[in-house]
Protein backbone atom coordinates (compact mmCIF):
# COMPACT_ATOMS: atom_id res chain seq x y z
CA UNK A 1 0.00 0.00 0.00
CA UNK A 2 1.48 3.49 -1.28
CA UNK A 3 2.47 6.13 1.77
CA UNK A 4 1.80 8.67 -0.94
CA UNK A 5 -1.35 10.25 -0.98
CA UNK A 6 -3.43 14.32 -1.31
CA UNK A 7 -6.70 15.71 -0.42
CA UNK A 8 -9.05 15.89 -3.25
CA UNK A 9 -11.45 19.18 -3.70
CA UNK A 10 -14.35 17.50 -1.98
CA UNK A 11 -12.22 17.12 1.21
CA UNK A 12 -10.90 12.93 0.63
CA UNK A 13 -7.69 11.61 0.83
CA UNK A 14 -6.73 10.09 -2.32
CA UNK A 15 -3.68 7.24 -2.32
CA UNK A 16 -1.62 6.95 -5.27
CA UNK A 17 1.15 4.42 -6.35
CA UNK A 18 4.98 4.76 -6.86
CA UNK A 19 4.20 3.96 -10.67
CA UNK A 20 1.56 6.90 -10.86
CA UNK A 21 4.22 9.14 -9.07
CA UNK A 22 6.38 7.77 -11.87
CA UNK A 23 4.45 8.56 -14.69
CA UNK A 24 3.13 12.03 -13.05
CA UNK A 25 6.51 13.54 -12.92
CA UNK A 26 7.89 11.83 -16.22
CA UNK A 27 5.30 14.01 -17.94
CA UNK A 28 5.73 16.98 -15.91
CA UNK A 29 9.23 17.78 -17.13
CA UNK A 30 8.49 16.65 -20.45
CA UNK A 31 5.53 19.54 -20.47
CA UNK A 32 7.93 21.77 -19.01
CA UNK A 33 10.40 21.00 -21.30
CA UNK A 34 8.16 21.81 -24.28
CA UNK A 35 6.19 24.78 -23.30
CA UNK A 36 8.31 28.24 -23.32
CA UNK A 37 7.82 29.76 -19.62
CA UNK A 38 9.09 25.99 -18.74
CA UNK A 39 5.91 25.42 -16.76
CA UNK A 40 4.11 22.36 -16.33
CA UNK A 41 0.16 22.88 -17.82
CA UNK A 42 -1.34 21.14 -15.04
CA UNK A 43 -4.79 20.21 -17.03
CA UNK A 44 -3.32 18.95 -19.86
CA UNK A 45 -1.09 16.92 -17.13
CA UNK A 46 -4.53 15.60 -15.97
CA UNK A 47 -5.69 15.03 -19.60
CA UNK A 48 -1.76 12.80 -20.00
CA UNK A 49 -2.44 11.59 -17.19
CA UNK A 50 -5.98 9.67 -17.77
CA UNK A 51 -4.53 8.45 -21.83
CA UNK A 52 -2.32 6.59 -19.64
CA UNK A 53 -4.87 4.70 -17.51
CA UNK A 54 -3.94 6.89 -14.55
CA UNK A 55 -7.45 8.07 -13.70
CA UNK A 56 -6.70 8.68 -9.96
CA UNK A 57 -4.45 12.34 -10.98
CA UNK A 58 -5.85 15.77 -10.20
CA UNK A 59 -4.79 19.83 -11.31
CA UNK A 60 -5.73 21.30 -7.62
CA UNK A 61 -2.79 22.51 -5.19
CA UNK A 62 -2.06 19.61 -3.10
CA UNK A 63 -1.90 17.35 -5.73
CA UNK A 64 1.18 19.46 -7.77
CA UNK A 65 2.78 19.75 -4.23
CA UNK A 66 3.00 15.90 -4.14
CA UNK A 67 3.83 15.76 -7.68
CA UNK A 68 7.05 18.15 -6.93
CA UNK A 69 7.72 16.65 -3.31
CA UNK A 70 8.32 13.00 -5.11
CA UNK A 71 10.39 15.05 -7.90
CA UNK A 72 12.70 16.76 -4.66
CA UNK A 73 13.35 12.49 -3.67
CA UNK A 74 14.02 11.22 -7.11
CA UNK A 75 16.78 13.93 -7.54
CA UNK A 76 18.53 13.17 -4.33
CA UNK A 77 18.92 9.61 -5.16
CA UNK A 78 18.99 8.86 -8.72
CA UNK A 79 17.61 10.30 -12.39
CA UNK A 80 18.42 7.10 -14.30
CA UNK A 81 15.24 5.82 -12.88
CA UNK A 82 13.23 9.20 -13.96
CA UNK A 83 14.71 8.16 -17.31
CA UNK A 84 14.02 4.09 -17.81
CA UNK A 85 10.20 5.24 -16.30
CA UNK A 86 9.69 7.26 -19.53
CA UNK A 87 11.30 5.63 -21.63
CA UNK A 88 9.36 2.62 -20.55
CA UNK A 89 5.77 4.74 -20.25
CA UNK A 90 4.49 7.50 -21.56
CA UNK A 91 4.98 7.39 -24.91
CA UNK A 92 1.73 7.28 -25.95
CA UNK A 93 0.21 10.44 -24.31
CA UNK A 94 3.27 12.22 -24.73
CA UNK A 95 3.31 11.77 -28.76
CA UNK A 96 0.09 12.82 -28.80
CA UNK A 97 0.38 15.91 -26.92
CA UNK A 98 3.62 17.09 -27.28
CA UNK A 99 2.58 16.89 -31.13
CA UNK A 100 -0.06 19.18 -30.39
CA UNK A 101 1.70 21.37 -28.39
CA UNK A 102 4.29 21.95 -31.10
CA UNK A 103 1.66 22.74 -33.43
CA UNK A 104 -0.20 25.16 -31.40
CA UNK A 105 3.59 26.74 -30.55
CA UNK A 106 4.12 26.52 -34.56
CA UNK A 107 0.66 27.85 -35.31
CA UNK A 108 1.37 30.77 -32.95
CA UNK A 109 4.88 31.42 -34.70
CA UNK A 110 3.39 32.23 -37.79
CA UNK A 111 0.11 33.98 -36.70
CA UNK A 112 3.32 36.36 -34.81
CA UNK A 113 5.12 36.61 -37.56
CA UNK A 114 2.15 37.77 -39.87
CA UNK A 115 1.18 40.46 -37.33
CA UNK A 116 5.06 42.12 -37.07
CA UNK A 117 4.92 41.39 -41.14
CA UNK A 118 1.19 43.27 -41.20
CA UNK A 119 3.03 46.03 -38.51
CA UNK A 120 5.96 46.35 -40.81
CA UNK A 121 3.62 47.04 -43.44
CA UNK A 122 1.25 49.77 -41.54
CA UNK A 123 4.40 51.32 -41.01
CA UNK A 124 6.05 51.26 -44.31
CA UNK A 125 2.72 52.96 -45.66
CA UNK A 126 1.96 55.46 -43.25
CA UNK A 127 5.72 56.30 -43.97
CA UNK A 128 4.67 56.06 -47.66
CA UNK A 129 1.78 58.21 -47.38
CA UNK A 130 3.42 60.48 -45.41
CA UNK A 131 6.30 61.11 -48.17
CA UNK A 132 3.44 61.56 -50.84
CA UNK A 133 1.41 64.37 -48.92
CA UNK A 134 4.79 65.80 -48.71
CA UNK A 135 5.35 65.93 -52.14
CA UNK A 136 1.67 66.50 -53.19
CA UNK A 137 2.37 70.03 -51.62
CA UNK A 138 5.33 70.48 -53.35
CA UNK A 139 3.90 69.41 -56.39
CA UNK A 140 1.24 71.05 -56.84
CA UNK A 141 1.92 74.34 -56.26
CA UNK A 142 4.60 74.11 -59.04
CA UNK A 143 1.69 73.69 -61.86
CA UNK A 144 1.97 76.22 -64.50
CA UNK A 145 -0.19 75.87 -67.46
CA UNK A 146 0.60 76.23 -70.85
CA UNK A 147 -2.36 78.68 -72.29
CA UNK A 148 -2.16 78.06 -76.87
CA UNK A 149 -3.34 81.37 -78.14
CA UNK A 150 -6.45 80.68 -80.46
CA UNK A 151 -8.98 82.40 -82.77
CA UNK A 152 -12.68 82.25 -82.27
CA UNK A 153 -14.32 79.27 -83.63
CA UNK A 154 -17.50 77.65 -84.05
CA UNK A 155 -18.35 74.79 -82.44
CA UNK A 156 -19.55 71.42 -84.71
CA UNK A 157 -21.01 68.73 -83.22
CA UNK A 158 -18.09 66.60 -83.53
CA UNK A 159 -16.59 64.54 -80.36
CA UNK A 160 -12.81 64.98 -79.51
CA UNK A 161 -10.92 62.06 -77.35
CA UNK A 162 -7.47 63.00 -76.08
CA UNK A 163 -6.29 59.28 -75.31
CA UNK A 164 -2.74 58.86 -72.95
CA UNK A 165 -1.35 56.25 -72.14
CA UNK A 166 2.27 54.78 -70.47
CA UNK A 167 3.73 57.97 -69.23
CA UNK A 168 5.99 55.82 -66.96
CA UNK A 169 7.37 58.49 -64.86
CA UNK A 170 10.29 57.49 -63.02
CA UNK A 171 11.87 55.54 -65.59
CA UNK A 172 15.22 56.30 -67.25
CA UNK A 173 15.96 54.94 -70.49
CA UNK A 174 19.23 55.01 -72.49
CA UNK A 175 19.88 52.79 -75.24
CA UNK A 176 20.71 52.92 -78.65
CA UNK A 177 18.09 54.40 -80.33
CA UNK A 178 16.49 56.46 -77.43
CA UNK A 179 16.99 58.24 -74.00
CA UNK A 180 13.89 59.30 -71.50
CA UNK A 181 13.55 60.45 -67.82
CA UNK A 182 11.54 63.15 -66.53
CA UNK A 183 12.98 66.06 -68.08
CA UNK A 184 11.82 64.52 -71.27
CA UNK A 185 8.24 63.35 -70.38
CA UNK A 186 7.55 67.16 -69.50
CA UNK A 187 8.38 68.50 -73.22
CA UNK A 188 6.45 65.52 -74.33
CA UNK A 189 3.78 66.66 -72.13
CA UNK A 190 4.04 70.46 -73.13
CA UNK A 191 4.02 69.06 -76.95
CA UNK A 192 1.20 67.34 -76.67
CA UNK A 193 -0.79 70.37 -74.97
CA UNK A 194 -0.10 72.59 -78.32
CA UNK A 195 -0.81 69.75 -80.81
CA UNK A 196 -4.23 68.51 -79.28
CA UNK A 197 -5.38 72.34 -78.30
CA UNK A 198 -4.47 73.04 -81.92
CA UNK A 199 -6.07 69.91 -83.53
CA UNK A 200 -9.26 70.98 -81.00
CA UNK A 201 -9.33 73.89 -82.84
CA UNK A 202 -9.29 72.73 -86.19
CA UNK A 203 -11.45 70.30 -85.87
CA UNK A 204 -14.28 73.13 -84.26
CA UNK A 205 -15.04 71.02 -81.42
CA UNK A 206 -15.85 73.03 -77.59
CA UNK A 207 -14.87 70.40 -75.96
CA UNK A 208 -12.11 67.77 -75.44
CA UNK A 209 -12.49 64.60 -73.33
CA UNK A 210 -9.40 62.86 -71.47
CA UNK A 211 -9.21 59.01 -70.94
CA UNK A 212 -5.56 57.92 -68.98
CA UNK A 213 -4.92 54.37 -69.76
CA UNK A 214 -2.42 52.98 -67.34
CA UNK A 215 1.01 53.17 -66.32
CA UNK A 216 1.33 56.41 -64.52
CA UNK A 217 3.91 54.97 -63.06
CA UNK A 218 7.04 53.00 -63.77
CA UNK A 219 7.02 51.51 -60.30
CA UNK A 220 10.19 50.64 -58.20
CA UNK A 221 9.73 47.15 -56.95
CA UNK A 222 7.90 44.93 -59.64
CA UNK A 223 10.99 43.21 -60.19
CA UNK A 224 14.49 42.91 -58.07
CA UNK A 225 16.65 44.90 -60.48
CA UNK A 226 14.23 48.02 -61.42
CA UNK A 227 14.88 50.28 -58.78
CA UNK A 228 18.14 50.69 -60.26
CA UNK A 229 16.27 51.87 -63.75
CA UNK A 230 14.29 54.22 -61.60
CA UNK A 231 14.78 58.41 -61.27
CA UNK A 232 13.07 58.81 -58.26
CA UNK A 233 10.94 57.55 -55.53
CA UNK A 234 7.57 55.70 -56.00
CA UNK A 235 5.37 58.80 -53.86
CA UNK A 236 7.49 60.75 -55.92
CA UNK A 237 6.47 59.34 -59.45
CA UNK A 238 2.52 59.17 -58.17
CA UNK A 239 3.14 63.04 -57.46
CA UNK A 240 4.86 64.42 -60.08
CA UNK A 241 2.61 61.91 -62.57
CA UNK A 242 -0.29 63.69 -61.29
CA UNK A 243 1.45 67.09 -61.33
CA UNK A 244 1.66 66.38 -65.77
CA UNK A 245 -1.51 65.32 -65.84
CA UNK A 246 -3.47 68.27 -63.80
CA UNK A 247 -1.20 70.83 -66.36
CA UNK A 248 -2.28 69.09 -69.47
CA UNK A 249 -6.03 69.41 -67.84
CA UNK A 250 -5.87 73.08 -66.92
CA UNK A 251 -3.67 74.23 -69.93
CA UNK A 252 -6.68 72.60 -72.73
CA UNK A 253 -9.20 74.23 -69.96
CA UNK A 254 -7.39 77.72 -70.08
CA UNK A 255 -6.99 77.42 -74.04
CA UNK A 256 -11.05 77.88 -74.13
CA UNK A 257 -12.39 74.13 -74.06
CA UNK A 258 -14.32 72.32 -71.69
CA UNK A 259 -12.75 69.38 -70.50
CA UNK A 260 -13.78 65.82 -69.14
CA UNK A 261 -11.10 63.81 -67.33
CA UNK A 262 -10.92 59.77 -66.49
CA UNK A 263 -8.22 57.51 -65.65
CA UNK A 264 -7.77 54.34 -64.45
CA UNK A 265 -4.57 52.32 -63.89
CA UNK A 266 -2.18 49.90 -65.67
CA UNK A 267 0.47 46.70 -64.17
CA UNK A 268 3.25 49.17 -63.46
CA UNK A 269 0.66 51.47 -61.24
CA UNK A 270 -0.35 48.62 -58.29
CA UNK A 271 1.19 48.92 -55.44
CA UNK A 272 2.78 45.64 -54.53
CA UNK A 273 4.90 44.69 -56.69
CA UNK A 274 4.11 41.03 -56.73
CA UNK A 275 1.00 40.62 -58.92
CA UNK A 276 0.20 37.36 -57.30
CA UNK A 277 0.05 39.29 -53.79
CA UNK A 278 -1.43 42.37 -55.21
CA UNK A 279 -4.55 43.93 -53.66
CA UNK A 280 -7.74 44.25 -56.11
CA UNK A 281 -7.94 48.26 -57.13
CA UNK A 282 -4.80 48.75 -54.90
CA UNK A 283 -2.85 51.08 -57.39
CA UNK A 284 -0.92 54.23 -57.45
CA UNK A 285 -3.74 55.38 -60.11
CA UNK A 286 -6.12 55.91 -57.28
CA UNK A 287 -3.74 58.11 -55.72
CA UNK A 288 -3.42 60.04 -58.73
CA UNK A 289 -6.62 60.63 -59.38
CA UNK A 290 -7.27 61.60 -55.83
CA UNK A 291 -5.10 64.08 -56.29
CA UNK A 292 -6.36 65.56 -59.69
CA UNK A 293 -9.87 65.65 -58.10
CA UNK A 294 -9.02 67.47 -55.61
CA UNK A 295 -7.29 70.36 -57.47
CA UNK A 296 -9.50 70.82 -60.81
CA UNK A 297 -13.12 70.29 -58.64
CA UNK A 298 -12.56 74.10 -57.99
CA UNK A 299 -12.45 74.42 -61.85
CA UNK A 300 -15.47 75.31 -63.66
CA UNK A 301 -14.42 74.10 -67.07
CA UNK A 302 -12.72 70.89 -66.00
CA UNK A 303 -15.01 68.09 -65.06
CA UNK A 304 -13.59 64.88 -62.89
CA UNK A 305 -15.39 61.62 -64.07
CA UNK A 306 -14.94 58.36 -62.18
CA UNK A 307 -14.56 54.92 -64.20
CA UNK A 308 -13.39 51.70 -63.40
CA UNK A 309 -10.05 50.59 -62.05
CA UNK A 310 -8.90 49.11 -65.29
CA UNK A 311 -11.44 50.15 -67.94
CA UNK A 312 -13.34 52.81 -69.72
CA UNK A 313 -16.20 53.13 -71.52
CA UNK A 314 -17.58 56.13 -73.60
CA UNK A 315 -21.10 54.97 -74.98
CA UNK A 316 -23.03 57.01 -77.98
CA UNK A 317 -20.27 59.17 -79.06
CA UNK A 318 -22.64 60.50 -81.92
CA UNK A 319 -24.07 56.60 -82.01
CA UNK A 320 -20.18 54.79 -81.32
CA UNK A 321 -19.57 52.77 -78.51
CA UNK A 322 -15.57 52.81 -77.54
CA UNK A 323 -13.88 51.08 -74.65
CA UNK A 324 -10.52 52.01 -72.92
CA UNK A 325 -8.40 49.16 -71.62
CA UNK A 326 -4.65 48.92 -70.38
CA UNK A 327 -3.65 46.01 -72.99
CA UNK A 328 -1.30 43.86 -70.45
CA UNK A 329 -4.31 41.23 -69.88
CA UNK A 330 -4.97 41.35 -73.95
CA UNK A 331 -3.51 38.87 -76.29
CA UNK A 332 -2.31 41.29 -78.83
CA UNK A 333 -2.94 38.38 -81.67
CA UNK A 334 -6.61 37.91 -80.44
CA UNK A 335 -8.12 39.77 -83.40
CA UNK A 336 -11.81 38.85 -81.55
CA UNK A 337 -10.78 41.55 -78.43
CA UNK A 338 -14.06 43.88 -79.49
CA UNK A 339 -16.02 40.80 -79.82
CA UNK A 340 -15.14 39.22 -76.15
CA UNK A 341 -15.44 42.82 -74.59
CA UNK A 342 -18.92 43.16 -76.16
CA UNK A 343 -19.99 39.88 -75.05
CA UNK A 344 -18.76 40.34 -71.42
CA UNK A 345 -20.07 43.69 -71.27
CA UNK A 346 -23.41 43.42 -73.54
CA UNK A 347 -22.16 46.57 -75.36
CA UNK A 348 -21.79 46.58 -79.28
CA UNK A 349 -18.42 48.05 -79.30
CA UNK A 350 -17.12 49.80 -82.07
CA UNK A 351 -13.81 50.51 -81.19
CA UNK A 352 -11.24 49.12 -78.18
CA UNK A 353 -8.36 51.77 -77.56
CA UNK A 354 -5.59 50.18 -75.45
CA UNK A 355 -1.73 50.74 -74.67
CA UNK A 356 0.75 48.79 -72.93
CA UNK A 357 2.58 47.54 -75.85
CA UNK A 358 4.30 51.12 -76.90
CA UNK A 359 3.43 51.27 -80.13
CA UNK A 360 0.87 52.75 -82.26
CA UNK A 361 -1.43 50.36 -84.38
CA UNK A 362 -4.90 50.99 -85.96
CA UNK A 363 -6.53 47.55 -87.40
CA UNK A 364 -9.96 47.32 -88.89
CA UNK A 365 -10.80 43.79 -87.32
CA UNK A 366 -14.44 44.20 -88.38
CA UNK A 367 -16.25 46.48 -90.67
CA UNK A 368 -15.83 49.64 -89.37
CA UNK A 369 -15.09 48.57 -86.03
CA UNK A 370 -11.51 48.84 -85.02
CA UNK A 371 -8.43 47.41 -82.36
CA UNK A 372 -5.98 50.90 -81.38
CA UNK A 373 -2.70 50.48 -79.74
CA UNK A 374 -2.00 54.26 -78.44
CA UNK A 375 2.29 54.88 -78.26
CA UNK A 376 3.86 55.82 -75.04
CA UNK A 377 6.01 59.07 -74.40
CA UNK A 378 8.74 56.67 -72.68
CA UNK A 379 9.03 55.83 -76.45
CA UNK A 380 11.29 52.56 -77.06
CA UNK A 381 13.17 50.92 -74.61
CA UNK A 382 14.49 47.23 -74.16
CA UNK A 383 11.09 46.09 -73.79
CA UNK A 384 9.85 46.81 -76.79
CA UNK A 385 12.62 46.70 -79.00
CA UNK A 386 12.72 42.58 -77.54
CA UNK A 387 8.93 42.74 -79.33
CA UNK A 388 10.23 43.92 -82.62
CA UNK A 389 7.84 47.00 -81.63
CA UNK A 390 10.15 49.69 -81.50
CA UNK A 391 8.26 53.11 -82.12
CA UNK A 392 8.04 56.88 -81.95
CA UNK A 393 7.05 58.49 -78.89
CA UNK A 394 3.22 59.28 -79.67
CA UNK A 395 -0.25 59.70 -78.09
CA UNK A 396 -3.83 59.42 -79.80
CA UNK A 397 -6.64 61.73 -80.96
CA UNK A 398 -10.18 59.96 -82.02
CA UNK A 399 -12.19 62.22 -83.72
CA UNK A 400 -16.08 60.63 -84.14
CA UNK A 401 -18.15 63.74 -86.38
CA UNK A 402 -21.60 64.13 -86.29
CA UNK A 403 -22.39 61.30 -88.45
CA UNK A 404 -20.38 59.26 -86.19
CA UNK A 405 -17.29 58.31 -88.41
CA UNK A 406 -14.46 58.16 -86.42
CA UNK A 407 -10.54 59.04 -86.87
CA UNK A 408 -7.76 58.28 -85.55
CA UNK A 409 -5.09 60.68 -85.04
CA UNK A 410 -1.26 59.63 -84.23
CA UNK A 411 0.23 62.79 -81.99
CA UNK A 412 3.69 62.77 -82.05
CA UNK A 413 5.22 63.87 -79.29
Amino acid sequence: MSNYSYTAKDGSKVSVSIEHLDMALALKLELQKNSPSRICNWSRHKEMMEKEGFLDSDKNENYRQLVKRYQGQMASHSNIHEAVVFKDSGIKSVKSTVGEMAYEKRNAQNVLRELNSLKRQLIDKSLFFEEIRKEVRNVVGDIAPIRVGLDSRETSGRRLILAVTDWHIGAIVDTDNNTYDFETAVRCIDTLIKKTVERAHREGVSKVEVVYMGDMLEHLYMRASQGFGTEMTLSKQITKGAGLLIKLLKSIASSGFKVTYQGFAGNHDRIEGDKKKSVHNDNGMIMVNEIVKATVESEPDIEFIKCGGYSAQMLDVNGRNIKFVHGDMEKRADKSKLQKHSFNDDVSYDAIIMGHYHHYSVVEVAQDKFEVIVGSIKGSDEYSDSLGLSSSRSQLIIVVDEEGDMSFKKVRV
